[in-house]
């Protein structure tokens, strides 16, 4: 069992490959084209934070902005700081304005196309080196 981790490690990226692809992506799609209006957002508060995976620092920002006269906000994780007053782009659902759609920072259908991409690649990969060096054993 111990020589076929690899290989079970290479479908679950395979299949995040595709989940990103398919499903992940075309909810983005989805969100995208139903925030059809626009309004501008400002930074309300940021909170420095060191991220031990990338090992690095990165920022949760939260964001406000006002559509007919009642306030929403949205939160996100950016690598880089933005002080409170800072201006966002914001696309957000004329029917629901809860959700919006931030430019330059929410996640796009293509980018996470891509990901899924090289994900699934990385899986297939790492599925055939670990079987061709299992085989070996």
């Amino acid at each position: 069992m111990k020589r076929f981790i690899g290989v079970i490690a290479g479908i679950g990226l395979v299949v995040l490959g595709i989940l990103l692809m398919t499903v992940i992506s075309k909810n983005a799609a989805d969100v995208q084209k139903r925030c059809t209006a626009e309004t501008i957002a400002k930074v309300i508060d940021t909170v420095e934070k060191y991220d031990t995976d990338n090992g690095g620092t990165t920022y949760d920002t939260t964001i406000s902005y006002e559509v007919d006269g009642k306030s929403y906000e949205e939160y996100f994780n950016i690598a880089e700081k933005r002080d409170n007053g800072y201006e966002y782009n914001v696309k957000y659902n004329p029917e629901n304005p809860e959700e919006c759609f931030v430019e330059g920072v929410s996640a796009t259908s293509g980018f996470l196309r891509i990901f899924g991409i090289i994900t699934t690649v990385i899986g297939v990969i790492v599925m055939i080196c670990s079987g061709i060096v299992a085989l070996r054993r």
